[in-house]
């Protein structure tokens, strides 16, 4: 499944996931939204294969971000969005 998104990066540390040194998560785009679709899918994130076309830094917005995920599941697109909207940031649309 492929999706085009926006975001407000004042809250991220960038795009792609990332751990500091003591392996705590800090907050990315992809991990909100790979946990928004663990949560709706119950898949876990290693599955859903998640990737985005383009990387940003920290604090940086985009507006058209595409990304794309893998469900084995045949899913009702508008539905998802939906339901994806209400696990994530508002910064995240």
């Amino acid at each position: 499944y492929a999706m085009q998104l926006g975001f407000d990066g004042s809250q991220f540390n960038g795009w792609q996931v990332q751990r500091h040194i003591d392996q705590i998560p800090v907050p990315t785009v992809q991990q909100a939204l790979e946990s928004g679709l663990e949560t709706i899918l119950s898949q876990n994130p290693e599955s859903l294969l998640l990737r985005g076309a383009s990387r940003t830094d920290t604090g940086v917005h985009a507006k058209g971000q595409l990304a794309s995920f893998f469900s084995r599941r045949r899913l009702n697109v508008n539905a998802l969005v939906r339901a994806v909207n209400t696990q994530i940031p508002r910064s995240i649309r």
